[in-house]
């Protein structure tokens, strides 16, 4: 008996098999592909933090109050910042009572702060080395023709 139910279910198997890849064999076709392993790795890019701040003045002489401003540059590596930068902004000044205007400041303001640090950010590289032709499956799309059928 136990040998009638172990050839039953050892047919079953490879029909199932049979079926299975019969139907899988339908819908795609085998091509060599490059195929290589990747690796995920954290960047470290240093970078140079730069703050200024200072007054800067009206371009209209009659516009006499400066205008206390602050700014902060990112640049690329460990370098040195700029003594000075050169700002500008245009700000909505009263000029006489209830009479606004738009009033541009321009000027230099000093170098206050230098740091360094780093941005850090997660890229995905190939293993140097792993690359290989595989075959592989390629799966047919349902809605239209494989490509590498013939």
């Amino acid at each position: 008996m136990k040998k009638t139910i172990m050839k039953k279910l050892g047919l079953s198997a490879v029909s199932l098999l049979a079926v299975a890849t019969a139907a899988y064999a339908g819908g795609g076709y085998w091509e060599y592909r490059k195929v290589c392993e990747y690796e995920t790795i954290t960047v470290n890019d240093p970078i140079t933090h730069c703050s200024y701040s200072g007054s800067i003045y009206a371009d209209d002489r009659s516009t006499p109050r400066p205008l206390y401003v602050s700014s902060t540059d990112k640049l690329d590596g460990h370098v040195s910042c700029p003594a000075e930068k050169t700002v500008s902004r245009v700000m909505k000044v009263e000029v006489d009572d209830g009479v606004w205007r738009f009033v541009d400041y321009r000027g230099n303001i000093p170098l206050t702060d230098e740091s360094h640090s780093y941005d850090s950010h997660q890229e995905t590289r190939v293993i140097e080395g792993s690359c290989r032709m595989t075959r592989v499956w390629v799966p047919c799309d349902s809605n239209r023709r494989c490509s590498g059928e013939p």
